[in-house]
């Protein structure tokens, strides 16, 4: 499920990178090589760096899931439902966990949707039902 997430992510961002590529290939090429020098070392008394500081990883926590709370099936709702419209429309619902069966078997019957594992499937209808129930 993490390669679905993160395969997802980089076809979002993948127009960026293009975009990047041909905004740097468009500088003449005199430009680039008057940028190009040794390194400097360091002057007496200083400390050199010898490590670059690594880029920060976005972990999970980071990501905001278009408002989804944090919780079990949060990850498979993502991306399950927002593959095909906005996850406001799921969160505007408060369905019973029969109705959100109900909306998952006409969604795969009559949109298209790709069936569910049955682990799956129960991590998807607890979550909605949870967070996305009947009000209380």
């Amino acid at each position: 499920m993490r390669f679905i997430l993160i395969f997802f992510l980089f076809l979002l961002f993948l127009p960026l990178l293009t975009a990047c590529d041909q905004e740097q290939s468009a500088e003449p090429e005199s430009a680039l090589e008057n940028t190009a020098r040794a390194p400097e070392e360091p002057l007496a008394g200083e400390i050199a760096e010898t490590e670059t500081a690594a880029p920060e990883e976005e972990t999970e926590d980071d990501f905001d899931y278009d408002g989804l709370p944090p919780g079990t099936g949060r990850e498979e709702v993502f991306v399950n439902c927002s593959s095909c419209h906005s996850l406001k429309l799921v969160q505007q619902q408060g369905l019973s966990p029969h109705r959100w069966e109900e909306i998952l078997d006409w969604m795969v019957e009559e949109q298209g949707m790709t069936p569910l594992e049955p682990p799956e499937r129960e991590r998807v209808i607890n979550y909605l039902s949870t967070h996305y129930g009947p009000p209380q």
